[in-house]
C-alpha cells in the first residue's frame, strides 16, 4: 500500500512527535521515514513552523496589551474629565459663596481653595499624561499654583 508522505510529513511538522513514533502511527519503515524527512528537510520546516507560530502567538499577545492599554487610559481620560467637572463646580460654589454678602462662609476659605487647585492640577496632570501630551515632563512635577493673598476678592 503506497503511503501518503505528503500526511506523514504535515503531521510530523505540526506535531511533537519522533520519527520513530511517526513511523509506527503511519505503520511505516523507519528507514523510509528518515529518507523522506531527509531528503524533505523536514526537521527544518519543523522549526520553521514552530517559529511562525512563536511570533503569531506573540503578536496576539501584543494586540491583547495593547487593547488592555488603551481601555485603561480611555477610563483614565474619563475620570480625569469628571474629576475636573467636579472641581469646576466646587469653584462656582467657592466664588458664589465668596460674592455673597454673608459675613459666615463655609466653603470660601484658603485650605478649600488650595484642596480644589490641587484637584484641578492632578486631573489636568493626569489627563495630559493618559493624552501623552508633554512626554518629557517628568511625572513628580508639580504645576506651578499661584498663592493667593488673603480672602479679599479684590485681592484675588
Amino acid at each position: 500500500m503506497r503511503k501518503d508522505w505528503i500526511k506523514i510529513k504535515n503531521y510530523y511538522i505540526s506535531h511533537d512527535i519522533s520519527l520513530e513514533e511517526l513511523a509506527k502511527k503511519y505503520k511505516a519503515s523507519i528507514s523510509a521515514v528518515r529518507l523522506h524527512s531527509s531528503q524533505e528537510k523536514w526537521s527544518e520546516l519543523k522549526k520553521k513552523k514552530h517559529i511562525e507560530i512563536e511570533q503569531k502567538v506573540e503578536k496576539k499577545i501584543t494586540e491583547k496589551e495593547v487593547d488592555r492599554k488603551v481601555k485603561a487610559n480611555e477610563q483614565h481620560i474619563e475620570l480625569f474629565d469628571k474629576g475636573l467637572i467636579v472641581a469646576n463646580k466646587l469653584l462656582d460654589l467657592y466664588l458664589n459663596e465668596l460674592n455673597s454678602n454673608k459675613k459666615r462662609k463655609k466653603l470660601a476659605n484658603a485650605y478649600n481653595l488650595d484642596f480644589v487647585m490641587k484637584a484641578i492640577a492632578n486631573a489636568q496632570k493626569g489627563q495630559r499624561m493618559a493624552l501623552n501630551i508633554d512626554k518629557e515632563q517628568s511625572e513628580n512635577a508639580e504645576p506651578e499654583i499661584a498663592v493667593i493673598e488673603g480672602l479679599d476678592f479684590d485681592k484675588i
